[in-house]
């Protein structure tokens, strides 16, 4: 009788949500989860999440797992274990079949899709095995606690314990230029500017108010050709778009999803190419133009700060331009004010 109603707990998943509507079990764990995803700025800042997400949610399996074994009989445990071995056949022909149809797909998020179901096979046992296990601690303290007169104090209710709030998930801070993420960055030299001036970085909340597609359309009429070479996510709310222009020029735009305007400009030039002076200033001007900012002033390549050569001039528009140079590189950098 035993084993069956153990076997019935384990098929049900002791679905009444009557005996558990109260119970806040697993919830914040759900919500350190969701808290990370949230913070994520990319996809793969996402995958992270959900990896130790599904990390914290199989040891918190093993350790329900260990907890229904404690001070049972052999028989009851025989049980436990074909159980269990039962399921994890099942829930590697499970993820074996994900794998088979989330690998045909092209779109990034489809391994978001297909992580998020690997960890939430792993996090609805884990909750199977809890009630499961709680079921059978209220069941002996019914008999142990059954009260021999009546008395207003309720018998105090054991808790399985839980200790997954020791392993905290990461909270995912920005990060505009994360130095893995090399098809965004075309250059390693671009990663010089953000070591050495953080003031500079793209502003997450502020738009330079010209629509990306306008921008290139206008800069390529001018004698400037753009070529696209990659099209990437940067954040959840910006791409990142790769552009090689005559003489070698090499561009990372980043542009808001939504509004489609142009939120920073990481300009490279080798000097290697031989562009000349005068050619580099009018390719600047004309991004100048592009932008409109007809106000702009062409800024000098002198050594403005000895430490990191740079130079940099506030238009009246409100974009701010900065310069770098080094031995074999020049940067020009553009972002709102």
């Amino acid at each position: 009788m035993k084993k069956m109603l153990f076997s019935i707990y384990l098929l049900l998943g002791i679905s009444s949500a009557s005996a558990f509507e109260n119970d806040n079990y697993g919830k914040e764990l759900d919500n350190q989860i969701a808290q990370c995803t949230a913070n994520a700025e990319n996809n793969l800042m996402t995958l992270e999440c959900l990896n130790v997400g599904l990390k914290l949610w199989d040891s918190e399996l093993n350790k329900q797992y260990k907890n229904i074994l404690s001070d049972q009989s052999e028989d009851f445990k025989n049980s436990l274990r074909k159980s269990q071995i039962a399921w994890l056949k099942y829930r590697d022909l499970y993820i074996e079949g994900l794998q088979s149809f989330y690998s045909k797909q092209d779109d990034s998020t489809w391994k978001l899709a297909f992580k998020k179901s690997e960890m939430n096979i792993t996090r609805d046992k884990a909750i199977d095995l809890y009630r499961t296990n709680k079921s059978i601690h209220l069941n002996k303290e019914a008999i142990i606690n059954q009260p021999s007169s009546i008395s207003n104090t309720p018998p105090k209710k054991a808790q399985p314990k839980t200790d997954y709030q020791s392993l905290p998930l990461p909270v995912k801070q920005e990060q505009p230029l994360d130095l893995e993420q090399k098809e965004i960055i075309i250059n390693k030299q671009l990663h010089s500017l953000v070591s050495s001036n953080k003031k500079f970085l793209p502003n997450t909340q502020r738009n330079i108010n010209v629509k990306f597609g306008d921008f290139i359309s206008n800069i390529s009429s001018q004698g400037f050709p753009a070529t696209k070479i990659f099209q990437k996510d940067y954040t959840n709310n910006r791409e990142a778009f790769g552009y090689l222009f005559p003489h070698n020029i090499k561009i990372v735009f980043l542009v808001n999803k939504i509004s489609s305007e142009i939120n920073f400009i990481m300009l490279n030039v080798d000097n290697a190419s031989q562009l000349d002076v005068a050619s580099y200033q009018a390719f600047i001007r004309e991004i100048a133009r592009s932008l409109n900012d007809v106000d702009y002033t062409m800024i000098d390549f002198l050594e403005k700060a000895p430490q990191n050569s740079i130079a940099h001039n506030i238009a009246s528009s409100g974009n701010e331009y900065l310069v770098q140079n080094f031995p074999d590189t020049r940067l020009f950098w553009v972002r709102k004010e």
